[in-house]
């Protein structure tokens, strides 16, 4: 009886194994989905401009509602565009791990599997700090050098100060920890139509703060009819 448990336990090592990888390759995929766009606490209401129209990596600019998933892949030759859900509700971005001296960030390029268009054109970016022992996957590659120098065009990026917020923004968030958002809800015009057509704007960008700066930023931007 001794020898044949011994065998069963010896046998069942594999099938240990192999569920341990299973369980770490999931935990690695987690990682790489973005997370959801936050609700935040609100900073002066509705503003009557939006707040950002993107963000720069490096000289390679990525404007919201112009610049596609695919856009990105050919210009850095690196990542993969993943996807989950179907149809109006499907999601489908990039995502990158910036790798700097002492300071992990991780990056995401999102696009609304409706908004975006069949081009996957990017509707959100999301950017958060990272634990130093996380770091870059197949799911999520290094950024690039000349690509990893970061910032909205507001001029804000992860490790701002409530200082930097305020003359980014035009006003300071509250002082404790936790999301803030400045919203915008506006019109525009198509002026490359002869009939001028007036579309609906929604945009939102949000903070979340940590003993005084910026640990991660939700910024997103759709336009509807």
């Amino acid at each position: 009886m001794i020898h044949i448990r011994a065998a069963q336990a010896f046998r069942s090592v594999p099938v240990l194994a192999l569920l341990c990888i299973v369980v770490v390759s999931n935990n690695i995929r987690a990682q790489s989905i973005p997370p959801a766009s936050p609700t935040g606490q609100l900073v002066n209401g509705n503003w009557d401009h939006a707040l950002t129209r993107g963000i720069s990596m490096g000289s390679f600019n990525v404007d919201l509602e112009k610049v596609s998933l695919g856009d990105v892949v050919t210009e850095l030759l690196r990542g993969t565009v993943q996807h989950r859900g179907d149809a109006g509700a499907s999601t489908y971005w990039l995502c990158y791990t910036v790798l700097r001296t002492n300071m992990k960030q991780r990056l995401w390029l999102i696009s609304d599997g409706e908004l975006g268009g069949t081009d996957h054109r990017i509707t959100a970016v999301y950017a958060t700090d990272l634990e130093k022992r996380v770091g870059a996957t197949d799911d999520c590659p290094a950024l690039p050098k000349q690509y990893a120098q970061l910032r909205f065009d507001n001029h804000l990026w992860l490790g701002a100060s409530m200082s930097q917020i305020q003359k980014a923004l035009g006003a300071r968030p509250g002082a404790s920890n936790g999301w803030w958002s400045y919203p915008y809800e506006g019109k525009t015009r198509d002026t490359e139509n002869a009939k001028s057509s007036e579309f609906d704007v929604t945009s939102s960008f949000k903070v979340r703060l940590s003993q005084g700066r910026i640990t991660a930023i939700s910024a997103s931007q759709v336009t509807t009819n």
